[in-house]
């Protein structure tokens, strides 16, 4: 399973500083050009491989830089071209094409290497094109290192005047030892719940604070667009520390209830579910849970979310009006309950029922035990 650490770097030195500045605006300078380029060749539709050899040659001879790195910024505008193209077909319209993208170096994994060391200045170094970069001291991010199985392709990229490496590091996974089974429905009144009827944090605080933003960023794009860009930015730092405590209160829970297997929504059946634009990076908070499962030795089983709002969880009656808000009640046997810890065993049950898969053992918790024995679901206020 790989991961991605976001370290600092320590550019002190003014030959490394200037030697990064240097490259940073020769790829922005590639970027310009090797956009037109491609701009040219979807109005010309010639694609001749070669044209885009010459360009890489031409490219190697001019400035003069590692060949991996231009290839790997070649091949990601390609992929910016890609989604460009896939945008206009979906949107059935030509869009405006970009001219300009963020540039940032990537690393191919036989370029680079993390050096551990005792140094005063700096525990971690990096040392790509034969210069060795220290990084800030994040004991996090030792911490990771030390459980790494190798290397991965990472890349560097420039924020608010800062250089940052994200660098990806493959993890062994553990192994999963528990039996016991976990059915969570991911909601926006309550972001996580879970089939035993506890919240996992409240979503009053996030929508508010989304809210007040959309709002400010609203206001500010008609004066200043990088304002505007910075209370983005802000946001989605926001969000994502959010999904980060969320994802993890969730697998602290389940280590501490020695869960094995957590089953939850599929993602591209949810969005639908949802609608197209959701209110929170849904898609994030599922990577952040599968990711922090995984290194804790959890398995994932996703299942196909259809009706879980509108069936009860005890005799599967299904109707649209078994849901009022955030009360679900069942027209036909009279089961009253959250109408979210209701998603959330019909989500348990769907694993359950499922005989295409064949993962259950004598151990595993079974259907009654779940809907005879759960803990007290808590009240519509308690989301904490």
């Amino acid at each position: 399973m790989n991961k991605t650490l976001k370290i600092e770097l320590e550019v002190l030195n003014t030959n490394k500083q200037s030697y990064l500045d240097n490259l940073f605006s020769t790829l922005d300078e590639i970027s310009v050009d090797y956009l037109l380029f491609k701009k040219h060749q979807l109005n010309t539709k010639n694609y001749d491989k070669e044209l885009v050899r010459a360009k890489y040659q031409e490219y190697r001879t001019k400035y003069n830089i590692n060949s991996a790195i231009v290839q790997k910024h070649m091949m990601n505008i390609d992929d910016i071209v890609y989604a460009y193209i896939k945008t206009c077909k979906r949107k059935h319209k030509l869009m405006n094409f970009p001219t300009s993208i963020n540039s940032f170096i990537i690393l191919r994994n036989d370029l680079f290497s993390i050096k551990n060391t005792d140094n005063k200045f700096s525990q971690l170094w990096l040392r790509f094109s034969k210069i060795n970069f220290p990084l800030k001291n994040y004991n996090y991010a030792i911490e990771q290192l030390k459980l790494s199985t190798k290397l991965c392709d990472s890349k560097i990229i420039r924020q608010n005047n800062k250089y940052i490496l994200c660098l990806t590091i493959e993890i062994k996974e553990k192994e999963h030892l528990n039996f016991n089974e976990l059915g969570i429905d991911i909601g926006i009144v309550n972001p996580i719940t879970v089939n035993t009827g506890k919240f996992i944090c409240n979503g009053k605080q996030y929508n508010h604070k989304r809210r007040e933003s959309f709002k400010k960023r609203k206001l500010q794009q008609k004066h200043q667009d990088k304002v505007a860009d910075k209370t983005s930015s802000k946001q989605s730092n926001y969000t994502r520390n959010y999904n980060h405590k969320i994802s993890k209160m969730l697998i602290n829970y389940c280590i501490s209830n020695s869960i094995g297997s957590i089953y939850l929504e599929k993602l591209n059946i949810a969005v639908k579910k949802y609608g197209r634009k959701l209110p929170f990076a849904y898609g994030q908070l599922l990577d952040f849970i599968k990711y922090k499962a995984a290194i804790n030795g959890i398995s994932i089983v996703e299942v196909n979310p259809h009706y879980t709002s509108q069936k009860c969880s005890f005799c599967g009656y299904i109707h649209k009006e078994n849901r009022n808000n955030q009360i679900f009640k069942c027209l036909s046997c009279g089961n009253v309950l959250h109408a979210d810890v209701n998603a959330a065993r019909n989500i348990y049950n769907f694993s359950v029922i499922d005989e295409r898969r064949d993962y259950r053992s004598q151990n595993c918790t079974n259907l009654e035990t779940l809907t005879t024995s759960t803990t007290e679901v808590l009240p519509l206020q308690c989301g904490k």
